[in-house]
This record gives C-alpha cells, sequence and structure tokens, in this order.
C-alpha cells in the first residue's frame, strides 16, 4: 500500500508542478505566430495598443492567427475593394416643413436603403407615406401608437403580477378553507385574462402601411437561394435592386454574383467571427 501512494503522489506532482513552476498569469499556451505578411496584405495595420486593424472596413482582429487559418482565397477576396460594389447610398429625401418638424419631434430615424423613417421601437414608414398623411396624420398615429403600447405594458406587467399571485394562492391559499381557496384561484384567473395582453388593434394604423422588414430579409435569403439561408439572417442581407444586396450588419453591398462566386457560406462566416467593429475612439 505504501508503493502505491507513493506512485500515486508521483502522478499527481507530475501533473501539477507544470501549474506550480509557471509564473502567475503566465499562459500555458505558447503564443501562435502571427503572419505579419499576410495581415499587411490584407491592409491590417497595428494600432498604439498593439491590435490588428483594417482602417478601410473599419474592424479589428483579437485572433489574427486564426482568422489566417480561413481559406486564403476567400480571405482576400474579402479584403478586395473591387469585389464590393460601390453603391451610395441614397440622399435623405427632402420633407415638406410641417411633416419634417413632426419626424424630428418624435426622433424618426431614416433608414436610407429602404427608404423608410423608423420610430424609436421599431416600427417602420415609408416616406411616402409619412407625406401623404401629412404632419397632423403622423402625429396622431405616433399618439395611438404609443399609447396602445403603453397599456399593452402595463397589461404584461399585470400579468406578471398574476402569476405572483396565482402562484402565492396555491401554495398558501389553502389555509383560509377550501372555498376561499378555490375563490381566489378563480378571481386571480379572470383578472389575469381581463388584463392579459393583446394584439394591435386593425385601426392602430388607420390605412397606413406598416412596413415590414422581415419581408426584406425574406427577399434577400430568397435571392441568394438555398444553402444561404443562415448567412442571410447572420447579416441581414436585403435587395437593394434586382442583382445587388445590401448586408445591413456590415453595412456593405454586394452583387450576388460577386458573392456567390467568391464565397460560401461557411467559408464567409468563418472569416466575419473572427472581426470585431472599431471603436470610433480607437486610436491609429
Amino acid at each position: 500500500m505504501p508503493i502505491v501512494a507513493i506512485i500515486v503522489i508521483a502522478i499527481l506532482l507530475l501533473l501539477v508542478w507544470p501549474m506550480l513552476s509557471r509564473p502567475s498569469g503566465e499562459s500555458a499556451e505558447k503564443p501562435v505566430a502571427v503572419d505579419e505578411g499576410l495581415m499587411r496584405e490584407l491592409g491590417y495595420i497595428i494600432d498604439t495598443d498593439n491590435r490588428w486593424i483594417h482602417p478601410g472596413i473599419k474592424v479589428w482582429v483579437p485572433k489574427p492567427q486564426a482568422m489566417a487559418e480561413c481559406d486564403h482565397a476567400e480571405l482576400k477576396a474579402f479584403h478586395n475593394r473591387e469585389v464590393w460594389a460601390d453603391i451610395q447610398k441614397p440622399d435623405q429625401p427632402y420633407l415638406s416643413p410641417d411633416v419634417g418638424r413632426a419626424v424630428r419631434e418624435h426622433h424618426l430615424q431614416w433608414y436610407g436603403w429602404l427608404d423608410v423613417w423608423f420610430l424609436p421601437n421599431g416600427a417602420g414608414l415609408m416616406t411616402e407615406e409619412i407625406e401623404r398623411i401629412g404632419a397632423h396624420g403622423l402625429n396622431a398615429l405616433i399618439d395611438r401608437y404609443v399609447s396602445f403600447h403603453k397599456e399593452n405594458h402595463r397589461r404584461k406587467q399585470a400579468g406578471c403580477l398574476g402569476m405572483f399571485l396565482m402562484f402565492f394562492w396555491l401554495v398558501g391559499g389553502w389555509q383560509w378553507g377550501t372555498t376561499a381557496w378555490l375563490l381566489g384561484m378563480g378571481a386571480i384567473a379572470v383578472g389575469s385574462w381581463l388584463f392579459r395582453p393583446i394584439t394591435e388593434p386593425p385601426n392602430l394604423w388607420d390605412g397606413v402601411e406598416e412596413v415590414n422588414t422581415q419581408e426584406y430579409l425574406q427577399r434577400g435569403s430568397e435571392m441568394l437561394g438555398e444553402g444561404w439561408d443562415e448567412f442571410a439572417r447572420i447579416t441581414a442581407a436585403i435587395p437593394i435592386d434586382s442583382d445587388h444586396l445590401h448586408m445591413m450588419n456590415l453595412d456593405r453591398t454586394i452583387s450576388v454574383d460577386a458573392l456567390q462566386r467568391n464565397f460560401t457560406p461557411k467559408g464567409f462566416l468563418d472569416i466575419l467571427k473572427w472581426m470585431v467593429p472599431m471603436d470610433e475612439n480607437l486610436r491609429y
């Protein structure tokens, strides 16, 4: 038995010793050498914080050695400006003075690729729809929309309270007798049903058609065809004409032909996962 104990202790010591002998904070893995030639060929530079950044596409790469393991042909195509379409975002449309004032008061944000004005909570209206209903109609619409969703938010809070009361009464209500317990459960159930969240009423938009961004995303996925569904979802690809897609999550535009000729869905996403958008204050 003493021999077995000595062998076990020796094995444990061999396993633990490398961690004990390594200075505090030092990684057990040796850092992989960065292919600096490839990174500079792709257009990356080292900033003042010793990070590899690409000033042209506004990203930095935390693990350049991992990105360098991606398919080199696709990697070079991704960083090749000629692969991407040079299509400028449309200019913001002119709005009549009253409508423009209402848009500013309600903090609507214009998204040029769709020509849509988005409310702070994500609902959107086309420019032509806003001009058609005018400032008065826009104010009335937003007042109805905001009032409805505030009321629905209170209903959600009431629903959460009802769930808490249901749990409390289920556990402790029996102390007041079976009749009181059943009446209490019934009252909570009826109250929760009366104050449940409801769907938007048909007259909420009152003849104005809300923009459904999911439809644009679906069209983008259909343009790319089978096998590109995940790619279209992750990049939020939307069609801007019959031949080009704009990737909203990358803010880049490309033709369908160039995309499918230079990339595979997996290869493109493998490159993308190593990139981090640059902070506006990043120094280089």
